[in-house]
């Protein structure tokens, strides 16, 4: 066990070491200079003003808390939309194969050669290749 302890005291020796020995640097000095003034001014506010720290942390999450319910809602929705797609598209394609069936069943049409358009509520035949309007 004191060889662990020996080893966290190295660590923090060599931190020490490290962090003074990089305080030669004027610009690292005046760079940590600036970092704890403006640290020492944050903490400064946080102590005279933890109601309004608080009010501000209550309105961010509140924020937070609607944004990631209208998130759900919309994702709910859109995957309520894609299931209703995947339970309607095989009934339009039955009625779609029914409707090709009974047109080609019936003799009213010949798929190669004639078109159905439904116009003023009557069929009309248009000559066209392979195509098919209802």
């Amino acid at each position: 066990m004191s060889g662990m302890n020996k080893f966290w005291k190295g660590i923090a020796w060599g931190a020490i070491a490290g962090g003074t020995l990089s305080l030669l640097n004027k610009e690292t000095r005046q760079a940590v200079t600036a970092s704890c003034k403006t640290a020492t001014g944050n903490i400064s506010y946080v102590m005279k003003n933890p109601g309004k720290i608080s009010d501000q942390v209550k309105t961010t999450a509140n924020k937070l808390r609607m944004a990631v319910e209208d998130v759900t809602e919309d994702l709910t929705y859109i995957a309520d939309k894609v299931e209703e797609l995947r339970s309607v598209t095989p009934q339009v394609t039955d009625i779609l194969k029914e409707t090709k069936e009974a047109f080609t069943k019936n003799g009213t049409m010949d798929a190669n050669k004639n078109e159905l358009v439904i116009k003023n509520d009557s069929l009309i035949e248009i000559e066209q290749e392979d195509s098919i309007k209802i």
